[in-house]
């Protein structure tokens, strides 16, 4: 008996460690709640479709569990920081609405037509667009949805891990929130968790697979090879669709801040030159007006490939070769850099991939001759040849001859570069039926 009275105490001290160790640690894996919660404001409903109001300093937030809101409620204070936004103690600062979706949530759309109705008005108030009419966005969904009909589950899949921005009017519409009751949103976005996208990661990568086999892109044999990698490609692409996450949700979360108003109109500014520098035979005053305008969004947004990629266009315009032929070779240093920090980023820079769809709504020709590898490689080819290195430019002429191809199957556009770099090399090129015009 004095044996057992001696071991007992032991024991249980080391159950009840164990117990809490693993409440301790089941805890901090389901997250933790908001860190300040405030009263709750009579003007908005205590629940909204099966989740709970957390008011918190900077956010309005929708969710089914704590430490979904929890989630919600850190990248949102996160991003604030990193920005410099204002504290949320100051006077004036403006407040967000956040609907988190969660793993087992209800989704907050019934079909991929009405999810993409919203992206797609939001997506037009964070480009400081007028809103799309009825008609133009259900032409838009209409045909994404018809271009991706066979690949319908992965699309649906994918849209569900993307944060997106909420138009104003479909607060109060869609959404049936109340977005003129104080305190007042000011932005709304619509928010996947990290569970969320861990679950529909594994989803999307059988999904492929499935695809893929039923293709036969993928041979019986090489499928036994491919399935021990399946946990690590599923960890991999959960990886990377959170960090997204992260960053387009800054979109949304900083659509009141003035260094972001000002980025987004520089970009806006640098899509207009685009319409110009692409071509030739405009006016050098009309070429050197453009070439301002590029050159101050590159000074605000250095690192953007999109910017640099007209910045080389109008610098070719300009006379300016050299400078032309260095900032191409950035762009290709700047997309290195970022294929290093991402890998598959092709495959899931899912904002890359969407923006030339929503821009349809507003501007078809604009998405239809964004500038790209094909406008990339016709530049360079014409600024080598102005420089006299002629054996460098007929090898990057070769090669844009393959990107684009003379059977009158590429693109308008990618025929357009040819035509122009052909005509300045005195290279023949072969006829097509296709009208050439970028």
């Amino acid at each position: 008996m004095d044996d057992l009275r001696s071991t007992n105490p032991p024991v249980q001290s080391r159950c009840h460690f164990l117990t809490v160790l693993t409440l301790f640690v089941t805890a901090m894996a389901s997250g933790c709640a908001p860190s300040v919660l405030l009263k709750p404001p009579a003007e908005w409903p205590a629940e909204w479709r099966g989740r709970r109001l957390y008011h918190t300093p900077r956010a309005l937030i929708y969710a089914t569990s704590a430490a979904a809101a929890g989630e919600a409620d850190r990248l949102t204070n996160g991003i604030a920081e990193k920005h410099g936004l204002p504290s949320p103690d100051q006077p004036g600062t403006s407040k967000g609405l956040v609907i988190v979706v969660d793993h087992g949530d209800a989704p907050i759309c019934n079909d991929t037509k009405a999810w993409l109705t919203l992206m797609v008005q939001g997506q037009a108030q964070l480009a400081g667009m007028n809103a799309p009419n009825d008609q133009a966005v259900s032409q838009l969904t209409d045909k994404i949805a018809t271009e991706t009909e066979e690949l319908k589950p992965i699309l649906d899949e994918f849209l569900c891990m993307i944060p997106i921005a909420v138009a104003d009017a479909d607060v109060s519409g869609s959404l049936a929130l109340p977005n003129d009751a104080s305190p007042t949103a000011v932005w709304a976005g619509i928010l996947p968790t990290t569970a969320l996208i861990r679950e529909r990661s594994a989803a999307v990568t059988d999904l492929i697979l499935e695809t893929a086999i039923q293709r036969e892109e993928i041979p019986p044999a090489a499928v036994w090879l491919v399935k021990p990698m399946i946990p690590t490609i599923r960890g991999s692409l959960a990886k990377e669709m959170t960090k997204q996450r992260d960053a387009l949700f800054e979109n949304v979360v900083r659509q009141d801040d003035p260094n972001w108003i000002a980025e987004r109109n520089a970009r806006k500014d640098v899509a207009r030159a685009w319409q110009i520098v692409r071509r030739p035979g405009r006016s050098p005053a009309d070429y050197d007006a453009e070439y301002s305008k590029v050159r101050s969004a590159v000074d605000r947004l250095p690192n953007d490939i999109r910017v640099l990629r007209v910045l080389a266009a109008a610098e070719y315009r300009t006379g300016k070769y050299s400078e032309t032929i260095a900032t191409l070779d950035k762009v290709q240093a700047v997309g290195a850099k970022r294929s290093g920090e991402s890998a598959g980023s092709a495959l899931l820079n899912i904002s890359e991939q969407l923006s030339p769809i929503v821009a349809t709504g507003a501007d078809s020709t604009i998405a239809s001759s964004s500038p790209g590898k094909t406008s990339d490689l016709a530049f360079r080819t014409m600024a080598e040849h102005r420089l006299g290195r002629i054996d460098e430019a007929d090898k990057h002429y070769e090669q844009l001859q393959k990107t684009v191809g003379t059977d009158g199957k590429s693109s308008n556009a990618g025929r357009a570069y040819l035509i122009e770099v052909a005509a300045l090399l005195g290279k023949p090129i072969e006829p097509t039926s296709r009208p050439a015009s970028p």
